[in-house]
């Protein structure tokens, strides 16, 4: 016996070597596959049969010998026994996505609540990979403690957290994607889970909203919103436990328009700085249309077009770095990323480096840059507004936030580092920085589009319009002295204040210029809440076409379906090729006297049936109206519960 053992284990150390000479994955996975026999190496190998008999035969030797206390759950120290990576064997199931052999471990007593060493669990690692069936096994688990649905790894994330920022699901297609990840926050949101919890390490996250902006996934970003508060009030919403803080939509989130554009700006810089092999990273370049609809979806969630950054709550290098951008509108980031591009471009000349792929990735960037200018021209940004202030009025920095004169004096927080803000002046004839943002007459155009339109009816008959406003020294706060949105000081007789009934800011007139007419009253709001009325109009009116479509399907169907059962034949159906043509030639009033001559010889079945048919679409139409009333109760009483204003 103990020659054998000496064999195995001289086996087992040659093969351990062998792997680690080879350069072996530093998880360890493979030492599962060289010693066999533990729960590990049947949950990597798929073994499932193998690991039900072994489970099986360890809780009947437990129960032989009395342990376990009468519990039916195999002891903790034999199925949570965690290997030399720190996963158990739950670990590795959820990982590989098997959702049989997680049910199977979590019905023998896996506990669910333990954490690898880098502290992810299994809810951690099933939101990672959009894998909402087995979150759902791993949420609902009561053994032998239910998991925390907002438990934090090292680094302070939440499952929810991690999903967002980064979800992979197993589908190449950012669609798939986007419904896997709405089905994964559904799953932890059902159970209480958020985005983003009060602790010392979370102060150093970026809010999901803002990272998925950054990174230009506009699919992802509408799924994301759903799930969060962006409507007024902002207290009380799932988007971040620090919501009541702020009366600003923008700053609760982090500017995620800003953060679209800055990350326009690293890419011109990054794709610039050759490789070792003198190569470009220009893989971004197909991404551009995504960043058009990226700064569209928020657009169409109410983000406002001209709200000026005036700091982002939190702590590290990130925080500081976009901090530089204090002042800065969403157009006059766009401004500096032409200037960027149009430094390259005149340093590339003067090296004689104008090669073809040079020239091509520079056209794609103008284009976008262009495409992106003439888009928030059309949903309300002003290229009159002055050029980036230093200061907001006389407003202390905000609490929280670092100081502009923080981020710009430390030379490590940006290597965009910006230079005079005085030349951020975009209006004026023949404005060089309009001419890189596209042609003059079609930016005014675009404006003159937006400002034509003066009003929009609500179709929200739970809206509540407020007629005060709370003062506050958060970011993009109310103030009596200056507009929240653009800065500019309030006059007592030019740029009056005026009150968005909706976000209940202070707002200039220029700001707030559109109309939502409620209960056939109009409440004057700010540009960001007229364009998600727009929005939201858009899309009850999608909702109605594609229901009567529907309908009209439904209905076609039930003819075919009568006139088969009558054994006419089907007006659609093709005949000879001779009969085609003169078919084609036919008039519609010709087409319908046709069906009534064929209908007429059939009178009699005709009013038998069609008495029954009038009964039977009656108790349809009776069925499917009672199902839209129960619909608009339900969403009545949803709205009810969980009114945002």
């Amino acid at each position: 016996m103990n020659d054998t053992h000496r064999c195995e284990d001289a086996i087992i150390s040659a093969l351990v070597n062998s792997h680690l000479s080879g350069g072996a994955s530093p998880d360890d996975t493979w030492k599962h596959q060289v010693i066999l026999g533990t729960l590990h190496s049947y949950v990597i190998s798929g073994n499932e049969h193998t690991l039900k008999e072994s489970l099986s035969s360890a809780l009947a030797i437990q129960q032989q010998s009395g342990s376990g206390g009468g519990i039916n759950k195999i002891d903790p120290s034999i199925i949570d026994l965690k290997d030399d990576s720190g996963k158990t064997a739950l670990h590795y199931a959820c990982s590989r996505q098997k959702n049989s052999t997680v049910q199977t471990l979590v019905n023998f007593g896996a506990d669910c609540s333990i954490p690898q060493d880098d502290g992810l669990t299994p809810s951690h690692i099933c939101a990672k990979g959009l894998d909402d069936k087995i979150l759902s096994i791993i949420l609902s688990a009561t053994y032998p403690v239910r998991p925390d649905p907002n438990a934090l790894d090292s680094q302070g994330r939440t499952p929810m957290y991690l999903a967002a920022v980064e979800g992979r699901g197993g589908s190449s297609d950012s669609k798939s994607n986007a419904m896997s990840l709405d089905r994964c926050l559904s799953a932890l949101d059902a159970w209480g889970g958020k985005f983003l919890v009060e602790s010392p390490k979370s102060k150093v996250l970026l809010h999901p909203i803002h990272c998925v902006s950054a990174n230009w996934k506009a699919e992802d970003l509408s799924v994301i919103l759903s799930h969060c508060n962006y409507r007024y009030p902002l207290t009380g919403g799932n988007g971040s436990s620090l919501s009541a803080m702020f009366s600003s939509l923008s700053a609760m989130f982090q500017y995620p328009i800003h953060a679209t554009l800055i990350s326009l700006r690293r890419h011109i810089h990054a794709v610039f700085q050759t490789n070792e092999d003198g190569s470009m990273n220009a893989e971004f370049i197909p991404l551009l249309p995504s960043l058009v609809k990226t700064v569209q979806t928020l657009l169409d969630h109410s983000f406002e077009p001209n709200e000026r950054l005036e700091g982002i709550v939190g702590q590290g290098d990130k925080f500081m770095s976009l901090s530089c951008f204090f002042g800065f509108t969403p157009l006059q980031v766009l401004a500096l990323a032409a200037l960027d591009a149009r430094a390259i471009q005149l340093t590339k000349q003067e090296l004689e480096e104008n090669d073809a792929l040079t020239l091509g990735i520079l056209r794609n960037i103008m284009k976008a840059i262009q495409q992106l200018a003439e888009l928030l021209c059309k949903n309300g940004a002003r290229i009159n507004l002055p050029p980036p202030p230093p200061t907001r009025l006389d407003r202390p920095t905000p609490t929280g936030c670092y100081s502009l004169k923080e981020a710009l004096d430390d030379p490590e927080t940006s290597t965009l580092q910006i230079g005079n803000r005085e030349e951020l002046k975009l209006d004026g004839k023949d404005n060089e920085i309009i001419n890189l943002l596209g042609d003059i007459d079609r930016l005014n155009a675009a404006q003159k589009a937006f400002v034509v339109i003066k009003s929009t009816s609500n179709t929200d008959k739970s809206i509540k319009i407020e007629t005060t406003s709370i003062d506050s020294d958060a970011p993009g706060g109310s103030d009596s002295n200056s507009c929240a949105i653009c800065w500019s000081e309030f006059g007592i007789i030019s740029n009056r204040k005026h009150l968005c009934r909706v976000s209940q800011r202070y707002v200039c007139n220029d700001c707030s210029m559109k109309r939502l007419v409620v209960n056939g009253s109009e409440q004057r709001v700010s540009d960001g809440q007229y364009l998600l009325s727009i929005s939201e109009a858009g899309k009850a009116s999608a909702r109605i076409q594609s229901n009567r479509q529907e309908q009209m399907k439904k209905q076609r169907q039930s003819v075919s379906q009568a006139r088969a059962s009558l054994g006419l034949k089907s007006t659609g159906g093709s005949g000879s090729s001779g009969d085609d043509s003169s078919k084609t030639e036919l008039s519609t009033q010709d087409r319908i006297s046709n069906a009534l001559s064929g209908l007429g010889q059939m009178k009699d079945k005709v009013l038998e049936r069609g008495d029954k048919l009038n009964s039977l679409q009656e108790k349809s139409e009776a069925l499917e109206q009672a199902s839209v009333d129960f619909a608009n109760m339900a969403k009545e009483l949803n709205r009810s519960q969980n009114s945002w204003w």
